[in-house]
């Protein structure tokens, strides 16, 4: 990381939101060396958030440099990166820029949206806790609308102009009302042409009222001041599933939308390393004592809503909001000092100022301590706290005029789709390059030679591609080989580069039940189109060489028992991944045949850009009948095969 050595202590803060930023202020131009590690190289100032997605704010107002925070700070860093472990036994974290070592480790990496487990409605609708995402929000709600201009199709036109919020809270209310006055005063003249009063917003909440962190009176006065903005609130309903495009709930109510906003739960945003007996599992945050101090460890420490400091107040932590951030940040600069001095702890004491929601144009409720109230006063009240809030003079300045100009003239002009969300199909030059290759080489040829009485399979290395839609039996074992050129073969078994570190297939080949085949292909199209090919790792073994794995590793973690064989024994899976159009193998977070726990496809501590890797491979397998296989991103299985015969049918290799 190129941080210079120093006689002082180091601190290391992993994570710049509202805790990270306030314990980096009082750590300011102390007897110390701070390092402040970030994903992204600026703050967000969260509570505005949904404004950015509607268009009342550009992303630029609700962000501030990092570097700029502390450019004054003397023996103060800054490093760009994620943090993919902490090495408590040697004191030093992991990232993708290198190891540090700290003295003191303070882990303030926020929270992550909550899907509870739901992987379906994950992969179909969208979440709002970065600036990426609200950006990625608005240019879909704004594609939307313009592909509704063109779709004759009632139906579809009115799924594209429907939105669903799932989620009663601050962001969900705040966000249904930002969309109910884009659709008053600004859609029905961007859009002339499309009967806005056809647009629906719903908002699904699982328990009894809105806002069920405030009181009753606020809740209720919300309520009132949505419906009164024409969104529909569907109380005590939960949500199970969404397709892209049906929501189905608990109840009766499905709902048609294709945009689906999702915005019912948190959780920590945890690092591997943590001992587990330190860690909450469902809330995924990290247990601290009353000095932010991480349970079982003396000099490391968690802030903000990563950490849950238990108390018979508040049993399950702090609110998982910016006060209890800011209020820990501060505090525990303090006490990181006295502690170097060797000097007694403050414990926490949440003090809690109230909260606070706004859902239009003059429009807020406020639960102060004491007294609580709602209308065009909360209104404003509102609107202080949030500039009083944001980092910056200039971030303040922007804002309030932006305020000022929207309330005037009713408009919200930051409409505009900067970055289109929906992914480009592979560019028109690629397609037919790839339309010419398959042309030239579909002519007619020799057909593969397989007899089912036989135990040996012919592998034929021929130039001419054959045609898999005449091979009229869908269990007999093809060559993939003679069907296509679109993929890219790196048989690890053929190799030593393997997990058993021994070859144990005779030569690469990839054979597979037609069936398995056919589908295959038609995945590859689909890649093909957004400019990407399957890279094949494994393909159909044999049961003797699935002996021969299980006597070098019998252990069915790693090696099915070949008492009862693998779907790869039956001609029905594929170890796979992806290359790009340069033949780059996209970014899965682990090699193949890596057995950890991240290599499981329920493991999200990943980047996003794995983690968007994993997700496009798995959403265009599953498109084509091809089941994943929780533990390992690289294994699918086509749906069905199980039923197929364990097979011991060999293939000879070309001389």
């Amino acid at each position: 990381m190129n941080i210079p050595a120093s006689k002082q202590q180091r601190i290391v803060i992993i994570g710049g939101g509202f805790a990270g930023i306030a314990l980096a202020k009082k750590l300011r131009n102390k007897k110390l060396q701070v390092v402040l590690l970030d994903k992204h190289n600026y703050h967000t100032f969260q509570p505005l958030l949904y404004q950015v997605a509607t268009g009342g704010l550009e992303a630029g107002s609700i962000a501030y440099p990092i570097r700029k925070v502390i450019q004054e700070y003397k023996d103060f860093y800054f490093r760009l990166t994620s943090v993919k472990e902490i090495d408590t036994e040697n004191q030093k974290i992991i990232s993708e820029i290198g190891d540090l070592n700290y003295d003191y480790l303070v882990i303030a990496t926020g929270s992550k949206t909550n899907y509870f487990g739901n992987k379906e409605i994950e992969r179909h609708s969208m979440s709002m806790k970065t600036i990426p995402q609200s950006l990625n929000i608005r240019s879909l709600i704004l594609e939307n609308f313009e592909q509704a201009v063109l779709v004759k199709d009632e139906t579809e036109r009115n799924a594209l102009i429907n939105f669903v919020l799932v989620g009663g809270g601050p962001t969900g209310v705040e966000l249904a009302g930002a969309l109910a006055e884009m659709k008053r005063a600004i859609l029905q003249k961007d859009y002339p042409d499309l009967d806005i009063d056809k647009m629906q917003i719903h908002l699904i909440q699982s328990g009894g009222r809105i806002l069920n962190t405030m009181s009753e009176k606020s809740s209720q006065a919300a309520e009132k001041f949505l419906l009164k903005l024409g969104v529909k609130i569907w109380k005590n309903v939960r949500v199970t599933n969404y397709d892209g495009r049906i929501i189905t709930t608990n109840t009766d109510l499905t709902l048609d939308s294709a945009t689906v906003i999702w915005t019912a739960g948190v959780q920590g945003a945890k690092i591997a390393g943590i001992d587990s007996k330190s860690l909450i599992d469902k809330a995924e945050r990290i247990r601290v004592n009353e000095f932010n101090q991480v349970v079982g460890y003396d000099n490391i420490f968690a802030i903000g809503d990563i950490a849950s400091m238990e108390s018979e107040e508040y049993p399950q932590g702090h609110p998982m909001v910016a006060q209890p951030a800011m209020q820990q940040g501060k505090l525990l600069g303090e006490n990181l000092i006295r502690l170097i001095n060797k000097e007694a702890m403050k414990p926490f004491k949440y003090n809690d100022k109230g909260s606070m929601a706004t859902i239009g144009r003059n429009l807020a409720v406020v639960d102060l301590p004491h007294y609580h109230f709602n209308g065009v006063f909360a209104w404003f009240v509102w609107m202080f706290v949030h500039l009083f809030s944001l980092i910056g003079f200039k971030n303040k300045a922007v804002v309030f005029l932006n305020w000022v100009y929207n309330y005037i003239r009713f408009d919200r002009e930051g409409r505009l789709i900067i970055r289109p969300y929906k992914k480009e199909v592979l560019q028109h030059l690629q397609v037919m390059k790839f339309r010419i290759i398959k042309i030239a080489l579909s002519v007619l040829g020799t057909f593969l030679l397989i007899s089912c009485k036989s135990t040996q399979l012919v592998s034929t290395k021929s130039a001419t591609l054959l045609d898999i839609s005449k091979e009229t039996d869908s269990s007999a074992f093809v060559n993939l080989r003679n069907y296509s050129n679109d993929f890219v073969f790196d048989m690890k078994y053929a190799t030593s580069d393997n997990f058993l570190k021994e070859k144990v297939y005779p030569c690469e080949e990839c054979f597979l039940r037609v069936k398995t085949v056919k589908a295959l292909l038609e995945a590859n199209k689909s890649f093909l189109q957004k400019g990407f090919r399957i890279k094949i790792y494994d393909c159909y073994r044999p049961k003797s060489i699935q002996k021969k794995m299980w006597k070098i590793v019998p252990d069915a973690n790693y090696v099915a028992n070949p008492k009862k064989g693998s779907i790869h024994n039956r001609g029905g899976a594929v170890d796979i991944s992806l290359v790009n159009t340069n033949g780059k193998e996209l970014d899965m977070g682990t090699k193949f045949d890596f057995f950890g726990k991240e290599a499981s496809q329920n493991y999200l501590d990943l980047t996003e850009e794995i983690l968007a890797n994993r997700r496009l491979l798995k959403e265009i397998m599953l498109q084509h009948n091809f089941k994943s296989f929780d533990s390992e991103w690289w294994h699918y299985n086509l749906n069905g095969s199980n039923k197929d015969e364990v097979s011991n049918l060999k293939w000879n290799c070309p001389n």
